[in-house]
């Protein structure tokens, strides 16, 4: 019978993922029986202790990194490799391959980040005379003791806001 080389707790690391270490949750233990063979194999479910990304490990993929007693203590020091992230439900640990993106770096730096563009007077008095129409449609979302009065004084506000921007 196959006996387990990782116990849950313990950290590994998966053949195709690079240095990326991964936890164990728990393992399955499978026996197939065919006409004319018999397999066994054990899969570790386990998760990225950086990520959290769950993943599937064969026993044949796998490689005990740390035994659990001493996982938190090896965790302190530990610096996750870069890495390309999921896609399509897929992590790709990848050396070189720029199409995919990696979250772990800003995808634009600030100098490239264009400033939103300002809007234009009419936009301004346009957005203004729309806030003062919701204002008369209020009734059903505004709550108040005296909805005239709350109604006046929010037309005052706007009246005089696009007074000011009319003077600009």
């Amino acid at each position: 019978m196959l006996e387990p080389i990782a116990q849950i707790d313990d950290l590994i690391t998966i053949e195709g993922y690079g240095g990326r270490v991964f936890r164990v949750d728990g393992f399955t233990y499978e026996k197939v029986h065919g006409r004319d063979y018999e397999e066994e194999d054990i899969f570790y479910d386990c998760h990225c202790v950086v990520t959290a990304e769950y993943m599937l490990g064969g026993q044949d993929d796998i490689e005990v990194v740390c035994k659990a007693a001493n996982a938190e203590a090896y965790l302190r020091n530990y610096e996750m490799p870069a890495f390309k992230t999921l896609l399509f439900g897929q992590s790709i640990f990848t050396e070189g391959d720029d199409d995919v993106i990696n979250p772990f770096k800003p995808i634009k730096t600030v100098a490239e980040t264009k400033k939103p563009k300002e809007p234009t007077r009419e936009e301004r008095i346009d957005a203004l005379l729309d806030e003062r129409n919701t204002v008369g449609n209020s009734d059903d979302f505004v709550t108040v003791a005296d909805m005239e009065a709350y109604k006046q004084r929010r037309y005052d506000e706007i009246d005089a806001q696009i007074t000011e921007v009319n003077a600009e």
